[in-house]
């Protein structure tokens, strides 16, 4: 229905239209805004064009608004990603990350789903934008507005512009405001976007590091080496010349609880550097080592043989807990596991020998980092108990795939790279247990394969668990032996 409105100064009559909020001026249509229309909602007016958020962004932008609209992308982008790669984890024997074969099936739908991650993080970076407040281009709309309106207040003789909004359609915003506005959102989200993600960030690396070395955050093992497992304690340089504390057990046939000195009857003392796992001390290190030697020890005989076994505590682990974790790295716990080794060999009594190398569960990292840094006349022999592929997968397989956009926060530990480039010369040695419940079997058997050794041996035992060292020794002790054999004579002493 349109109404004529005349007018006290001059003869100007504005025919309105309350259903288009159109009048007619002079002949001229002037889009007019009035007070219903000023309230109704423009698309763009909206900090956040997600329906979901609208509830957090009614019309100004909150301080918490960004951190919601974020932790709901992640968490949708994570569902999928996560299905996705543990659907892919089932299609093929290898992790995603260290190279995929995808099958038919559960392949397919893994890399449907993965795909429906990414887009749904794509969809809301374009959707979900949040500003603080009005955009330039809505800025610039505002201020036309308000120009539109003196000028009509001049020409109307003094209409009250909280009456009647006018907006000449000739100086209304060019059409690629709400491009650029998308664009300035856009360019918001993404930096808001990027500050939260190193946030989250920050808290991944510190769990992940929680994970993989929980011996500095919580105590593990005693301050004093356990009864009756008695020995030395030794200080020895690790990387840059930063003393560390180290511990060394001796063993005989006479002596399998370990002793400070070996009975008179041992006339040939091998020595042994143990790397042991993340659940303990250097003191408990070299427990796991006596696992490695026993079946040696309790068959043979010979009383004139013993073992001299060397460990130590990782940064942050007691007696060398003086670390902050967040100092502490792959490459520092692999230098430090090189400084011992090269240790142990300019000692009076072991100077130019090839000790042998053990490590087990964690340890396999730095002793596959050792493998490769030795030559042949340096160590005798190589033998990983329960090793892993690489602590990227490791991680993710545990976590089943939770965290893909974090990745890069744990220590990768690349056994399986660093195994290939290992002297082929020296004998290697793999144990793997079918019910390991921390490291897949099929990262055993990786490390395994990757290793170009010509005389390397792989004892598989199918009822073994995690720390069923002894037990996947003694599963196929014959082939053992052959290997421990081949150890000692490498030895030099």
């Amino acid at each position: 229905m349109a109404t004529s409105n005349p007018l006290a100064n001059g003869n100007l009559e504005i025919a309105l239209d309350e259903q288009s909020d159109q009048v007619s001026l002079g002949g001229d249509d002037i889009l007019v805004m009035n007070e219903a229309s000023r309230n109704k909602k423009d698309p763009h007016d909206h900090c956040c064009l997600n329906p979901m958020c609208d509830c957090c962004c009614p019309k100004q932008c909150g301080p918490f608004c960004p951190p919601v609209c974020l932790i709901m992308a992640f968490i949708c982008f994570n569902f999928y990603l996560c299905l996705g790669l543990n659907l892919l984890a089932e299609a093929s024997t290898v992790s995603p990350f260290e190279g995929v074969t995808v099958g038919m099936g559960g392949g397919d739908a893994g890399l449907l789903l993965t795909g429906a991650g990414l887009g749904s993080f794509l969809l809301w970076c374009r959707f979900c934008v949040c500003t603080d407040g009005p955009t330039e281009g809505e800025k610039r709309r505002q201020q036309q507005q308000d120009n539109a309106q003196e000028n009509t207040a001049d020409e109307t003789g003094g209409v009250s512009s909280d009456q009647v909004s006018l907006t000449s359609e000739a100086e209304r915003g060019p059409e690629h405001d709400d491009c650029c506005d998308l664009c300035e959102l856009f360019l918001k989200k993404v930096l808001t976007c990027t500050f939260l993600y190193l946030i989250l960030g920050i808290l991944c690396c510190t769990i992940s590091r929680a994970a993989m070395y929980p011996g500095m955050f919580v105590k593990l093992g005693s301050e004093t080496p356990p009864n009756p497992l008695t020995g030395e304690e030794f200080v020895f340089p690790g990387k840059d010349e930063v003393e560390l504390n180290g511990y060394h057990v001796k063993y005989s046939k006479s002596c399998m609880d370990g002793c400070m000195e070996l009975p008179d009857t041992v006339t040939k003392v091998y020595p042994v550097v143990m790397l042991g796992g993340n659940g303990g001390s250097g003191w408990f290190n070299v427990e796991q080592a006596r696992d490695f030697i026993r079946r040696k020890v309790d068959d043979d005989d010979d009383e004139t043989i013993g073992y001299d076994v060397f460990s130590f505590s990782y940064r942050g682990y007691e007696p060398n807990e003086d670390f902050p974790f967040y100092l502490v790295d792959e490459f520092t716990v692999a230098e430090d596991a090189e400084k011992l080794f090269r240790y142990v060999r300019t000692r009076d009594e072991f100077f130019g020998t090839r000790p042998l190398l053990l490590a087990h569960s964690i340890g396999t990292g730095p002793g596959s980092y050792l493998a490769m840094m030795l030559d042949e006349d340096e160590v005798s022999c190589v033998g990983l108990g329960m090793p892993f592929a690489s602590g990227t997968q490791v991680a993710m397989e545990l976590s089943m795939y939770a965290a893909p956009l974090f990745f890069w926060t744990i220590d990768r530990w690349d056994s399986e790279r660093r195994i290939k480039a290992m002297d082929y010369r020296i004998p290697f040695l793999v144990l793997s247990a079918g019910h390991d419940e921390l490291i897949a079997p099929h990262q055993q058997e990786a490390v395994f394969e990757a290793s170009g050794s010509t005389d390397k041996y792989f004892l598989y035992y199918e009822e073994g668990t995690h720390m069923s060292v002894g037990g996947t020794i003694n599963s196929d002790g014959d082939t053992y032996d052959k290997w421990f054999e081949h150890c000692l004579r490498r030895v030099g002493v």
